[in-house]
């Protein structure tokens, strides 16, 4: 069974909350490295689908921040995580 690129990206974000933008960033970072105007399957997947193109945007934003930054980033991010006392 051949799966078709586009079917490949939306595999990835169907499902996922914020899945327009988190299509529209993988393919804008797809377009980035096309080749010949073309943009792969092949690319797609050594950037490591949706979850690795999403990992590696926060990684870089996240590099560039300074230390204070980061602190209030890593503070806020605290904030949005709630502990359950189930596996979840």
């Amino acid at each position: 069974m051949r799966i078709s690129f586009g079917s490949a990206i939306l595999t990835d974000v169907i499902g996922q909350p914020e899945a327009l933008p988190m299509f529209q960033y993988t393919l804008t970072e797809l377009f980035d490295r096309r080749v010949d105007n073309v943009l792969t399957i092949n690319t797609f997947r050594a950037m490591g689908g949706v979850r690795g193109v999403m990992t590696r945007g926060a990684d870089d934003l996240y590099d560039q921040i300074d230390l204070a930054e980061k602190e209030a980033a890593q503070h806020l991010f605290l904030r949005l995580v709630a502990i359950a006392d189930h596996d979840e």
